[in-house]
C-alpha cells in the first residue's frame, strides 16, 4: 500500500522501553519537487514532507528516540515536529526498533521456475552484417569467437533449434524464437526454415512467436508477406533523419543505409499483423529527446532509444557532459508513461513497465533478465549460451544442440550474474529492481551504466508515486492482455531490451 506521511495515525504504539532506533535499508531522492523514498527489501514507496525529510537526513542512527528528536530540533524542526515526525516515520516502518531490523526477512519471489512459462531463444541465423555501423560492439555479429570466419546458419540446423525447443522445454506455455545478428536477413533460408518447422511440432497449449532484429536494408516483399503472415514482432534500427542515421548506418562503401532502411520500413507499417518497434543509438549531436520525437513522428508501435555503447576509448561514445545529459533527459519517461497510463494506452517507450509492475506488486528481482535459464543463444554453429550477446565467451558456453544443456553450467552462471553474486551490488539500493545489470554488458563494459539504471529506477519509483495516488488499477494498462488472461496474476522477470511480444509483460 502506498502511504504518505501526513495521514491520520491509528496504529502507531509507542515502545515499551527507550530502546535504540535505525532505518529500514532505503534511497531516498526529490523528483519534481517531491521527497520520495523507496524501502529496499519491501519495494514500499512513501512520498514524505519535509519535516520527515529533515529527520531523516540526520543520520542519526543508531539512537534513542530522544537522540532521534534533539537531532531533528538542532536541523531546526520545533519539539513537536520532531516528535510528530518520529511517529510518523515509526507507523510506516520507516524507523524501527534494532531488533525489529535484524529480525527482519524478505524473500526474493522473482525467479521462481513456475511449471510452464515463456521462453525465448535469440537464434544466430547470420553472424556476419552488411553494414559497418561504426558503433557496433558485436563485431559485425562475430561477437567473442577468436576466429573471424563468417558464419550462416543453415535451415537444417534452425529446424532441429525449433525441435530441441519443444523437447527441452515440454511444458512452456510460450516459445518465442528472436533471429538475431549480425545481420539475420542475410540467413533468412534458416529464418523460414525454423518458422516452417514449429508448424510441425505443433504441441498442445504452447504458442510459438517470433521476432527479428534487424537494420531494414535487406527486406523484400516476399520476407515482410512472411512475417506478417506469422505474426513478427519487429526491432528496426533507424536512428533518425538522413542526416544522422547515414552518419554511422554506411554499407562497406561508405554509402548511407537511410533511403533503403526508410522504404522498407514504410511498407513494414501496411502490414496489420506485424509489430513495429523502432530503435535509435543515442550518441554525440543526437539526443534522447529528439529519437523519442522521430519514433513517434514515424509511427512506431514502440520504441527504444539507448546511448551508445562502446569501449571506453572510442570516440564515439558519449563525452560526460552528454552522457550527463542522457541520465537529465531519461525524466522525460515521467512524463510520457503518466499520459499514457492516465489515458489507458501503452507508453510508447517500454522501458520502465517492469521497473513499475515490480514496485506495484512488490516483487524484487534477482537477475537482470532470465538469461540461461528461461533465455537462451544459439549460435549459427548449433552453441548454445545464455543469449546471443554471450556468444564466443568460454566462461558462458552452457552446451550445444546435441549435447543439451548443462544443468550445472546454467546454475553457476545464473549464480554468477545474480546481484547478489556480483560484489558491486551486494549493498547497492538498486539491486532488487536492477538485478544486477544486463550480464552481457557488465562483462564486455563493467558495470559502468550504473547511473542510469539507478536514474530509471527513480523514474519508475515517481511514476509509479503519482498514479498510485490517482488510482493504482491504472497500472492494469502497463500488463499485456495475453498474461492477465492466461495466468491471471503479474510475471515480472523480464528484459528490459525486449518488447511487448517477445515478453509477456511491457
Amino acid at each position: 500500500m502506498h502511504t504518505s506521511v501526513g495521514d491520520t495515525l491509528h496504529s502507531y504504539t509507542p515502545p515499551d522501553d527507550d530502546g535504540y532506533y535505525t532505518t529500514v535499508e532505503h534511497h531516498a531522492f526529490t523528483f519534481n519537487h517531491r521527497y520520495l523514498l523507496l524501502e529496499v527489501e519491501s519495494l514500499e514507496v512513501h512520498r514524505l514532507g519535509e519535516d520527515a525529510r529533515l529527520l531523516l537526513e540526520t543520520n542519526c542512527v543508531p539512537a534513542s528516540e530522544m537522540d532521534w528528536r534533539s537531532k531533528g530540533t538542532a536541523a531546526g524542526l520545533t519539539r513537536k515536529a520532531a516528535g510528530t515526525s518520529f511517529r510518523h516515520l515509526r507507523e510506516l516502518g520507516i524507523i524501527v526498533s534494532e531488533r525489529d531490523f535484524h529480525e527482519t526477512k524478505h524473500e526474493n519471489v522473482a525467479n521462481d521456475m513456475p511449471e510452464s512459462s515463456d521462453y525465448v531463444f535469440m537464434v544466430n541465423v547470420a553472424q556476419i552484417c552488411n553494414l559497418r555501423c561504426a558503433y557496433c560492439y558485436t563485431h559485425e555479429g562475430h561477437f567473442d569467437f577468436e576466429d573471424t570466419k563468417s558464419r550462416k546458419m543453415t535451415p537444417e540446423i534452425a529446424a532441429r533449434i525449433a525441435r530441441f525447443a519443444v523437447r527441452q522445454f515440454p511444458r512452456a506455455r510460450t516459445l518465442c524464437f528472436h533471429f538475431y545478428g549480425g545481420e539475420p536477413l542475410i540467413g533468412f533460408p534458416a529464418i523460414r526454415g525454423l518458422v516452417e518447422e514449429t508448424k510441425r511440432n505443433k504441441k498442445r497449449n504452447c504458442n510459438f512467436e517470433f521476432a527479428i532484429t534487424t537494420n531494414g536494408t535487406l527486406l523484400t516483399k516476399e520476407i515482410a508477406d512472411f512475417m506478417d503472415e506469422h505474426g513478427f514482432t519487429v526491432f528496426l534500427s533507424i536512428d533518425g533523419p538522413e542526416s544522422v542515421h547515414n552518419k554511422f548506418r554506411v554499407f562497406p562503401s561508405g554509402r548511407g543505409s537511410y533511403d533503403l532502411v526508410r522504404r522498407n520500413y514504410d511498407y513494414l507499417t501496411t502490414k496489420r499483423n506485424i509489430r513495429l518497434i523502432g530503435s535509435s543509438v543515442i550518441r554525440s549531436g543526437w539526443t534522447l529527446p529528439q529519437a523519442e520525437q522521430f519514433l513517434t513522428e514515424i509511427g512506431v508501435d514502440q520504441y527504444k532509444a539507448e546511448r551508445v555503447r562502446v569501449e571506453e576509448c572510442n570516440p564515439l561514445g558519449l563525452m560526460p557532459e552528454e552522457h550527463e545529459k542522457y541520465v537529465k533527459d531519461l525524466d522525460t519517461l515521467f512524463d510520457i508513461y503518466v499520459e499514457a497510463v492516465r489515458g489507458n494506452t501503452k507508453p510508447l517507450d517500454y522501458r520502465l513497465t517492469a521497473k513499475i509492475l515490480q514496485i506495484w506488486t512488490k516483487t524484487k528481482r534477482s537477475h537482470f533478465c532470465p538469461a540461461g535459464e528461461r533465455m537462451f543463444g544459439v549460435t549459427a554453429d548449433g552453441e548454445i549460451y545464455p543469449c546471443s550477446l554471450h556468444a564466443g565467451r568460454r566462461e558462458s558456453f552452457l552446451g550445444t544442440l546435441e549435447g543439451g544443456i548443462d544443468i550445472a553450467k546454467m546454475f553457476e552462471f545464473r549464480k554468477r550474474i545474480s546481484a547478489d553474486g556480483q560484489e558491486t551490488c551486494r549493498t547497492c539500493w538498486n539491486r532488487n529492481l536492477c538485478g544486477g545489470g544486463c550480464s552481457a554488458m557488465t562483462n564486455r563494459f563493467g558495470h559502468e551504466e550504473c547511473d542510469v539504471l539507478k536514474r530509471k529506477s527513480e523514474i519508475a519509483v515517481a511514476i509509479y508515486d503519482e498514479i498510485s495516488h490517482d488510482d493504482e488499477l491504472k497500472f492494469l494498462n502497463l500488463v499485456s492482455p495475453k498474461t492477465y488472461a492466461a495466468v491471471g496474476a503479474i510475471r515480472l522477470e523480464t528484459d528490459e531490451s525486449e518488447g511487448n511480444r517477445t515478453w509477456p509483460i511491457r
